[in-house]
């Protein structure tokens, strides 16, 4: 009788242990050990630019618990200091072990995508540091460099490089979240053609995820108008959640502008148009900032800071802009120059060409009601 109660006994413990376990697949515990760091010093967990919990150092280590719908890209954060580490959590127990100072630097236990992570860095591990200084050094020398030719073709067969090693990744990882990542990043970059052919080597599930589904809809979305065509319409919430179409706020002349508030060629760029801005409006001129920005206080912030007196709207999910999916816009500053017949007349136009251009059509338009 005894025995019988417990052998009972250990089937329900068996029971509500595997109940326990399951359960617990549908949250994550995020423990962290940081050396050589303070107690009491704030640890933030950030996803998508916004701090979602905190906690407190004691004795170098740290405890987060949580739920995620899937694994998700997070941030560490020593509050008050330039100290994170970056990698991809998701419902699991997860370890992180770094040191004060060089937290980016620390190790992740326990993610299985940041395994998959890990091996595409490590892939690319040569090409990258090369790429970078070669971007960087271009950036900084003249245009009459005599070794700007040789490093530009230095820097395409690096770019090509980096591109393959990322298709490749792809193609040997259907069902990996990082292949859905770089296929999301690089879209337009590579094209619709290449696109393609890789969204087709993606898995069911990654293809039917919330990315997945977009890389669907550039691939058979009417994009790219060019010179000459009409333009394409659509519609983005300003900063109060007002939604905006291009079509209500046609006027003789419409720029659609495409930028960021971390974007330093558009940063600079801006003054310039505020010149042109006042100086046609009046006369008929209008602009539409569409931004790239996923935090709305940094697009507000630089909204003020630049004193934007034009439209501006955002659906504040990065590059992943539907308007610059539509546009075929491949990197920022990019803009579309529209007629009051919603033709396409300029594309990528510098401020300089369109301070001449609006000048010649205005005046020319003066001349003829007279």
């Amino acid at each position: 009788m005894k025995l019988k109660n417990l052998t009972l006994g250990l089937i329900l413990f068996v029971i509500f242990i595997s109940c326990e376990i399951t359960e617990d697949k549908n949250y994550f515990v995020l423990k962290g050990t940081v050396t050589n760091a303070k107690d009491s010093e704030t640890i933030l967990l950030r996803i998508n630019n916004k701090n979602v919990d905190s906690t407190i150092l004691k004795n170098d280590r740290f405890t987060f618990k949580g739920k995620l719908d899937k694994p998700t890209r997070v941030f560490l954060i020593i509050k008050n200091s330039r100290d994170y580490k970056s990698f991809w959590l998701e419902n699991k127990i997860i370890d992180v072990y770094g040191t004060r100072g060089k937290l980016k630097d620390g190790e992740v236990q326990g993610s299985n995508t940041q395994k998959e992570a890990d091996l595409l860095n490590k892939k690319l591990k040569k090409t990258k540091p090369k790429l970078l200084a070669i971007s960087n050094t271009l950036m900084t020398i003249s245009k009459n460099d005599i070794r700007k030719d040789s490093l530009s073709k230095l820097l395409w067969e690096y770019e090509t490089e980096f591109a393959q090693i990322n298709q490749d990744f792809i193609v040997e990882n259907p069902n990996s979240l990082i292949s859905l990542e770089i296929l999301t990043d690089y879209k337009r970059q590579w094209g619709k053609k290449t696109t393609s052919e890789l969204y087709d080597k993606l898995s069911s599930k990654n293809k039917n995820s919330k990315e997945g589904l977009q890389i669907y809809d550039y691939l058979n979305a009417k994009t790219n108008p060019k010179i000459g065509e009409k333009y394409i319409d659509f519609e983005q919430p300003d900063k109060n959640g007002k939604l905006i179409k291009v079509s209500d706020i046609l006027s003789k002349f419409t720029l659609i502008e495409f930028w960021s508030s971390n974007c330093g060629p558009c940063r600079v760029a801006n003054p310039k148009l505020v010149k042109i801005y006042k100086e046609f409006h009046n006369k008929g001129f209008e602009i539409i900032g569409v931004s790239h920005n996923r935090s709305k206080d940094h697009w507000l912030e630089a909204i003020k800071k630049d004193k934007l007196p034009w439209i501006n709207v955002s659906e504040l999910n990065g590059n992943e802009n539907n308007a610059a999916n539509i546009y075929g816009v491949t990197a920022i500053p990019d803009n579309v120059l529209i007629d009051e017949e919603g033709v396409i007349v300029a594309r990528k136009i510098k401020a300089v060409e369109l301070e001449f251009f609006l000048e010649k059509e205005f005046k020319y338009s003066m001349n003829r009601l007279y």
